[in-house]
């Protein structure tokens, strides 16, 4: 347990961590303008090639995971949670991954300017019964080209009685929308443990199985779709106050992801 307990620590410390820190110092690569945009959008340069196109599906598929942010428990039948969410994403915009996908209003009009894409979510959960939870993620950038849209599956397995540990398995799609030059999804499958503490503080750990998809729709590049199954790995601490419920979360699969939850559930 003092293990578990560390775990949880550290990974907490790290996500604090990642969110405190964004770095303003300008990349130097040159941009691909399009003035015609408001902001960055995702639109490909005839010189992707392969290799930039596998890390950007990759990385791309990391960001449309759809983060538990929630413990091995479940709502129950017919109760609800909305929640807002923010998620930190750790990208390398000066890479051809990055910079070779998208376009900018200027040539200093970054993506990010910095290490840490931030996104901002609208999420909702349902108890579909006792032991299975239903929710659905989404997001965009009305001033860009892209959004995100997830759906999960939880089934609460019970809880071991020696270890008074919750289990539970979880799947997951999550997708890019709104892009004309490809598609990217997510899928996966999770195995969380939690325990409860003091009545409302669950900790938590999780693995995955984790499919990752892209393929180029455009003419401008000739390049072999990317399929790829790869482990994730996740830690968070779950907090509930009445009908509040506070959530942060680590996983790292190919990029570290960090996020943080403000829901009501009723």
């Amino acid at each position: 347990m003092n293990k578990f307990f560390a775990i949880i620590t550290i990974a907490l410390a790290t996500s604090l961590t990642l969110f405190s820190h964004e770095s303003t110092e300008k990349v130097d690569v040159d941009l691909h303008v399009n003035k015609s945009l408001e902001s960055c959008s995702i639109i490909f340069d005839e010189s992707l090639t392969q290799s930039q196109f596998d890390r950007f599906t990759d990385e791309a598929s990391d960001i449309t995971y759809f983060s538990s942010l929630s413990s091995a428990k479940t709502l129950g039948q017919y109760n609800f949670e909305l929640s807002l969410e923010i998620s930190g994403n750790q990208i390398d915009e000066k890479s051809g991954a990055w910079n070779n996908t998208f376009q900018h209003p200027d040539e200093n009009h970054y993506l990010i300017g910095g290490d840490i894409l931030y996104l901002p979510y609208l999420r909702a959960k349902m108890g579909v019964t006792d032991e299975l939870d239903f929710g659905i993620y989404y997001t965009e950038d009305p001033r860009a080209n892209y959004g995100f849209l997830g759906i999960d599956l939880k089934y609460n397995l019970g809880c071991d009685n020696d270890y008074g540990l919750d289990m539970a398995v979880r799947a997951t799609y999550g997708t890019l929308l709104f892009v004309d030059d490809a598609t990217i999804n997510s899928y996966s499958v999770d195995f969380l443990v939690s325990k409860e503490f003091f009545g409302s503080l669950n900790p938590y750990v999780g693995i995955s199985a984790n499919v990752k998809h892209g393929t180029e729709t455009t003419e401008k590049v000739d390049l072999d779709y990317r399929l790829t199954l790869l482990p994730r790995y996740t830690v968070g601490l779950e907090y509930n106050f009445y009908f509040v419920n506070i959530a942060t979360e680590a996983s790292y699969s190919n990029i570290f992801k960090s996020s943080l939850k403000l829901g009501f559930q009723f």
